[in-house]
């Protein structure tokens, strides 16, 4: 007696084999009509006379398939393969962009390691030729020497292996409360894998009538449903809402949240969970499984429906394709068998004409050109079918309706069609784009609840601090540490919530390819672009060493037109030479805007000395000049000329000071220009021994030597230049006088 697990299980087996029964065999007949079985059985039959019934004649007639099907179905599905769908995921409240761009990064690399191309592409190809398809994300261990665990896209080759509620009205199933997954194995397989199972189950005339056991051998479904548990929940200081409905109240009672009063936010809800066990209808063969989801992780692709009251009607591409196919291959086999049945004679020739000469005569027909009673005869003529014709027009026909039931014409197979200009052959193309553009739409729908799943999936998956692979839009590969609260940057994928979305678009190779064409087309028009984008342009083409081309192009380029890019794919030793050039350029150009400002502080102080030493000579030479003139026993009054030659003396102090910025300190480098210039003002002091005394040379050439200005033989030179000054003899009174 069956059980009330046993029990449920057939009777949900039943509901959807029920609900969905004239579907499944359209389809059946849809994936045969893709794989070339064509020909109804009856007619075959007929037609090469393999059948009990009448036949066509006493040798076979021709049964051609001219198979177009695929190449309607291939047209779509390479339009897919052609374009890349990408999962996106978006933060949504208390969501953080930086951990949504990691879940996207992360769903693109278990995409990568479960190959989901192969994947999509193979379910799409189902869901076009007969409007069903699944597949499903399963959890397993990353490697079989680990305990961590990984996600993985796999895929149900039998588009017909999943029975579903029929309650389920989403095309992708996301409402369904239960489903199975099935498949037949050979007995002593199942005898192998399930050796606790009960004997009674494979001998069952139950188990035989309902369909899970035949000759062929036991079905093994997985049995999932969706089932709600009551929780407590929890609003922790963190902003994190933890289950606390199995936790001792030590683990959460200092991490809770409290309101102005002091109570803490607790309350009581439902959570969903998907679970999952193995059975022959008979028996449970495995424990339950179970993963907290809003839905069962096996996603539905369904191609077009149509409901027709309380029944629904799903079909592809190749539904109503498929009687145009059948006429047609009737029609090509009917022109086949005319073509076979014609005369092959190319002469005709009366009976013993060629006697003797058959070798130099082939193809002849030979005729009997007299009756019984000696009378001539005429040559018999040849009789023509004039339908034949007719049935190479009915062929091309079929061609032309099958073009029309599916919405692709010419231009998207790549024939010659009536549109003769691109923009004709772009509308016709367009036109077929949007005839089959819900079996793409489908598709995604079917991609962005694998999305759904995936992002719940990851905080439950990756739940400790490891080390993860992400794989980026421009498909580069990066390694990123998660859940680590010591690591340099945080990612805590636990934190947050976040919705998911899908975008369709060409690969990013093929965006790369065109975008090279584009900017090598550019570039040719305007050369100038190599100049400011060349690294880029040469990076974006597909060619060997594309990457060690374009390094060498970016270190030949302008650094302030590089920008930031600049110390990009340099080595440490490079990037710290570069630093330090810049701190140098940078020290030279504060040396130089400090420089300019010293040197406009000591001219104007070298103006306002040269204007003291001018007034002071002036007086030195007046008093000189009146001393001559005024004559007398006493001569000139030492004293007012020591003071007037100590005037003199700091009015040139006070200019050699300007000259030499001492109150600024000078680098070498400015010394070295204001070396000349310093110089030659002493020298031309120098030059005038009337007005400084040796002594006074002698000490100002020791400043400017003291100072650096001037070098030590240079101040020597200028010493004993002075000294040879002073002992020249005066000038006569008259032209002191005048």
């Amino acid at each position: 007696m069956a059980t009330d697990f046993a029990k449920d299980v057939r009777e949900r087996w039943e509901a959807a084999e029920r609900a969905d029964h004239d579907n499944r065999e359209e389809a059946v007949t849809d994936l045969k009509f893709a794989a070339g079985e064509q020909w109804d059985e009856r007619v075959r039959a007929y037609r090469e006379g393999t059948g009990d019934g009448p036949s066509a004649g006493p040798f076979p007639l021709p049964c051609l398939t001219i198979n177009t099907i695929p190449q309607f179905v291939g047209q779509i599905v390479g339009d897919r393969r052609a374009n890349q769908t990408s999962i996106k995921v978006l933060p949504r409240e208390d969501g953080d962009v930086k951990i949504a761009d990691v879940r996207s990064e992360l769903i693109r690399s278990i995409e990568l390691q479960s190959r989901a191309d192969r994947v999509y592409a193979n379910t799409f190809e189902a869901m076009v030729t007969c409007g069903l398809s699944n597949f499903r994300i399963d959890l397993d261990y990353a490697y079989d020497d680990a305990f961590e665990r990984d996600l993985f896209i796999r895929a149900i080759p039998n588009p017909l292996a999943v029975q579903w509620d029929p309650f389920a009205g989403d095309p992708t199933a996301r409402d369904a409360e239960w489903c199975f997954v099935s498949d037949m194995i050979p007995k002593d397989e199942f005898k192998r894998r399930f050796k606790d199972a009960k004997e009674s189950s494979l001998d069952s005339a139950d188990m035989k009538e309902s369909g899970w056991i035949n000759e062929n051998g036991v079905r093994v479904s997985e049995y999932w449903t969706m089932t709600e548990k009551p929780v407590t929940i929890a609003l922790m200081n963190d902003g994190k809402t933890l289950d606390i409905s199995k936790m001792k109240e030590r683990e959460y009672k200092g991490r809770m949240f409290l309101d102005q009063s002091g109570n803490p936010r607790i309350r009581e809800t439902k959570c969903k969970y998907a679970s999952m066990v193995l059975t022959n209808g008979f028996e449970e063969l495995s424990d339950p499984f179970e993963l907290k989801l809003h839905r069962i992780p096996i996603i539905r692709c369904s191609g077009r429906e149509v409901w027709i009251g309380d029944k629904r009607v799903r079909f592809g591409l190749v539904r109503f394709a498929r009687d145009p196919q059948q006429l047609k291959n009737f029609w090509r086999s009917v022109v086949a068998e005319m073509l076979l049945k014609a005369p092959r004679a190319n002469f005709i020739a009366p009976a013993g004409a060629i006697a003797g000469r058959q070798g130099d005569w082939t193809d002849v027909l030979e005729y009997n050109p007299f009756d019984a009673s000696g009378a001539p005869l005429p040559p018999p003529s040849a009789v023509t079918n004039s339908n034949l014709a007719a049935y190479i027009n009915e062929a091309q026909m079929c061609s032309n309706d099958m073009k029309e039931t599916t919405g692709i014409h010419e231009a998207e197979l790549g024939m010659r069609s009536n549109e003769t200009s691109g923009v004709a052959i772009r509308q016709r193309q367009q036109q077929g784009d949007l005839a089959t553009i819900i079996y793409h739409d489908n598709m995604n729908a079917a991609m962005q609840e694998a999305g759904e799943v995936l992002n719940a999936l990851i905080p439950i998956v990756y739940d400790t601090a490891r080390t993860v692979r992400t794989v980026g839009s421009d498909d580069a590969v990066k390694l990123v540490r998660v859940n680590d609260p010591n690591a340099d940057e945080h990612i805590d994928l636990s934190v947050g919530r976040y919705d998911v979305t899908v975008s369709t678009g060409p690969t990013y190779a093929t965006r790369r390819q065109e975008a090279g064409a584009q900017l090598m087309e550019l570039s040719s028009r305007a050369p100038q672009l190599l100049e400011v984008a060349g690294d880029l342009i040469v990076d974006t083409l597909d060619i060997p060493n594309g990457d060690k081309i374009a390094e060498r192009v970016k270190r030949g380029m302008d650094p302030s037109i590089l920008g930031d890019d600049a110390n990009d794919n340099l080595t440490d030793e490079e990037k710290a030479q570069k630093q330090q050039a810049a701190q140098q350029a940078q020290q030279m150009q504060q040396m130089q805007a400090a420089l300019a400002m010293r040197a406009a502080t000591a001219e104007t102080e070298l103006k306002e000395a040269q204007t003291e030493e001018a007034k002071a000579r002036a007086m030195l030479s007046a008093a000189q000049a009146r001393q001559a003139m005024m004559g007398g026993d006493t001569g000139p009054d030492p004293v007012a000329i020591r003071k007037l030659e100590i005037d003199g003396y700091n009015a040139e102090t006070n200019r050699i000071k300007a000259v030499t910025a001492k109150d600024f300190p000078l680098p070498p480098e400015a010394t070295a220009i204001l070396a000349p210039i310093v110089t030659q003002a002493v020298i031309n002091a120098l030059s005038s021994p009337d007005v400084l005394p040796a002594h006074v040379a002698d000490h100002i050439s020791k400043a400017a030597l003291r100072d650096g200005v001037v070098d030590r033989a240079q101040a020597d030179a200028n010493v004993q230049g002075a000294i040879d000054a002073a002992n020249q003899p005066d000038e006569p009174e008259g032209e002191i006088a005048a």
